[in-house]
């Protein structure tokens, strides 16, 4: 009993020891601190620990907490000590950014991930929102955008960067900023392949950071007859190099509603059907291997035939009206000129009583109409006697 006893406290042991050994975490990176390189971009570095296994390959994932997933999945994954990342500033995490960094190894058996080592980072100003309605159109050489200030008398500066962190360090100055009416304007320059802008709107105590919303001027639609065909053609707008555009077009045919698409190609064919009038609205958008850029919708146009054309369903809904109301008029008519033998009168009962008993009072003798010979016509002859002895006689 006491052998049993005893070997049942060895095996808990030993479990222990190996749940222990499958439950060791690897140890959190030490000593965060952070700065920030421009207005767009902070740098975080920390510092390895000295108790990390021997042979493991170290991953650091990042988690930002100021997302609204929190820490379900990592923000960013480095290799190195040292991040920089850029940071767009949001209503809901507008002045500072927290971020948890932990120590993680894919090939580190027995190892699990670290226990957080969390740092906060106060951006350079405080969020507000100075601009609305913020629009970049791209136009040859860069991009012309335009905005209106959420408070016309505060000064505002706006900067930028669409070259990436390692392209150009640091962020352009718009110099030339220019009102129109309530907007204003800036126009910038662009690098030679960018894939994205960011901006940075501020003032002396207030910042706000964001990508702006891009498009393009709408190419002009052309529409021709070709056969049986509509042929829809345009001129692509100037974007970038080595990007799919897609058109969209939506149209009407004979008030039916109809949907087609085509990429890259200045031109799409659609049937036509000359009875028709169609009403085209369409617009342009790049794919997702390019800056994401995209037209507003085209005002409506129209084209129809310049011949006339009656189709089969005008015809019916013409002639069968016509024919209802002439067979309707020719009923009537009918109705009206026999209406005494479709619908006769049916005297009353105590009339046809009356009338059989005034017969039977007012009764007379019957006079039969005796018959009466017509007389013939009749043709008068002279008879003569013949004498006794006569020729005819003898011969007899």
């Amino acid at each position: 009993m006491l052998a049993a006893q005893g070997f049942l406290v060895v095996l808990i042991v030993f479990n222990d020891m190996i749940s222990c050994e499958a439950d060791r975490r690897l140890p959190a990176p030490t000593g965060l601190s952070s700065y920030w390189p421009d207005q767009l971009t902070y740098s975080v570095s920390w510092s390895q620990s000295e108790d990390l296994p021997e042979g493991c390959e170290i991953i650091y994932n990042i988690y930002n907490l100021s997302h609204e997933d929190g820490q379900s999945k990592p923000y960013l994954q480095c290799t190195g000590l040292t991040l920089e990342a850029k940071h767009l500033m949001q209503p809901k995490s507008s002045s500072q950014l927290k971020l948890n960094i932990t120590t993680f190894s894919e090939k580190c058996s027995g190892w699990s991930e670290s226990e957080p080592s969390s740092i906060t980072i106060s951006t350079l100003k405080p969020y507000a929102k100075l601009v609305k309605n913020f629009k970049c159109v791209i136009k040859p050489g860069g991009l012309d955008c335009s905005w209106i200030p959420v408070d016309p008398s505060q000064k505002l500066t706006l900067s930028y960067r669409n070259c990436g962190i390692t392209q150009s360090r640091y962020l352009q100055q718009c110099d030339n900023m220019d009102s129109r009416g309530e907007r204003w304007t800036c126009f910038l320059k662009l690098c030679e392949d960018f894939q994205y802008t960011y901006v940075v709107v501020e003032t002396e105590d207030k910042m706000n950071t964001f990508e702006p919303e891009l498009g393009f001027d709408l190419p002009e639609l052309t529409i021709k007859e070709k056969g049986d065909y509509l042929k829809l053609t345009w001129s692509p707008p100037e974007v970038t190099r080595n990007c799919t555009l897609t058109y969209s077009v939506w149209y009407k045919e004979c008030n039916e509603k109809k949907h087609m698409t085509t990429r890259n190609v200045g031109h799409l064919d659609i049937p036509y059907n000359k009875c028709c009038k169609y009403e085209f609205q369409y617009n342009v958008t790049t794919n997702k291997f390019c800056p994401k850029v995209s037209s507003d919708n085209s005002p409506v146009k129209t084209h129809e035939a310049e011949v006339s054309c009656t189709s089969t369903a005008t015809v019916i809904a013409i002639v069968i009206p016509v024919i209802l109301f002439i067979c309707i008029m020719l009923s009537f008519y009918c109705f009206k000129r026999h209406r005494s033998i479709i619908c006769p009168e049916i005297p009353e009962p105590s009339d046809l009583f009356k009338e059989m008993m005034s017969v039977k009072s007012a009764k007379k003798p019957v006079q039969v109409p005796l018959y009466t010979p017509v007389p013939e016509p009749c043709e008068s002859k002279n008879i003569t006697l013949l004498p006794k002895k006569s020729p005819f006689k003898e011969n007899f």
